[in-house]
């Protein structure tokens, strides 16, 4: 954006900075977007400012793009191998009770599927349930 490098249709949706008459540390941010909803916050623009915005001077003014692209790589978030270890499939199961995307109860019923969030033993079906309590349920 700063070295007109990105395409206008993306930098027209980013705000333009503001001068200001005081040197302060935050001179050089874009201002932010407002959110009313969480969905909206966590959508691309505000995303994409508050991540412009979080990024080091240095790598902001950085001009050519062979630069820029591998220093963000290095500060990429790496995702922790306790979500990448054992069997695929285990993988998958793990993933959809942290993202309360299984095929229990309590999260079909969330989303309007089955009528009831009750277990066969009469609890409510969460995966702390299932896991650690319930003897009538396992996992598909």
């Amino acid at each position: 954006m700063n070295n007109n490098l990105s395409p206008v249709y993306l930098s027209e949706l980013i705000p333009t900075q503001v001068d200001q008459p005081n040197n302060l540390r935050n001179t050089l941010n874009v201002p932010s977007l407002s959110a009313r909803t969480q969905l909206y916050s966590s959508s691309f623009r505000p995303q994409t400012v508050r991540d412009w915005n979080s990024l080091t001077i240095d790598l902001r003014n950085s001009p050519p793009r062979s630069v820029f692209k591998p220093s963000l790589n290095h500060q990429a978030n790496k995702s922790t191998q306790l979500f990448n270890a054992g069997p695929r499939h285990l993988q998958i199961l793990h993933t959809r009770l942290r993202l309360d995307c299984s095929s229990l109860n309590c999260d079909l019923y969330r989303r309007n599927l089955v009528e009831s969030q009750h277990c066969d033993c009469g609890a409510v079906e969460t995966p702390t349930h299932v896991l650690l309590s319930c003897c009538f349920r396992i996992l598909d």
